[in-house]
C-alpha cells in the first residue's frame, strides 16, 4: 500500500484510496509534514486521510493515445 502511494507521489500520478468506511477518494498525493496522514490534492481541494483508515490503494496510470491504422495509412 505504501509502495503505491510513494510511486504515485514521485511520478505525480492519480491514486484511488479506499477507506474503512467505504469511501473512495481520488487525487494526487503530495508531501506532508504529518507522519500519520496522507495528503491528497484533487483540483483545489486537499484531503488528509489517516494511514490507519486506508484499506486499499490503486494508482491510476493513463495510457498514451495511439494512432489508428486508418490515420497511419493516409
Amino acid at each position: 500500500m505504501l509502495k503505491e502511494l510513494k510511486l504515485g507521489l514521485t511520478k505525480k500520478q492519480v491514486v484511488s484510496v479506499h477507506t474503512k468506511d467505504g469511501e473512495i477518494v481520488m487525487g494526487i498525493p503530495e508531501d506532508s509534514s504529518m507522519d500519520t496522514k496522507i495528503k491528497l490534492r484533487d483540483g483545489l481541494a486537499v484531503r488528509y486521510i489517516p494511514y490507519d483508515d486506508i484499506v486499499h490503494v490503486m494508482r491510476i496510470i493513463p495510457f498514451p493515445k495511439y494512432k489508428s491504422k486508418q490515420n497511419i495509412a493516409k
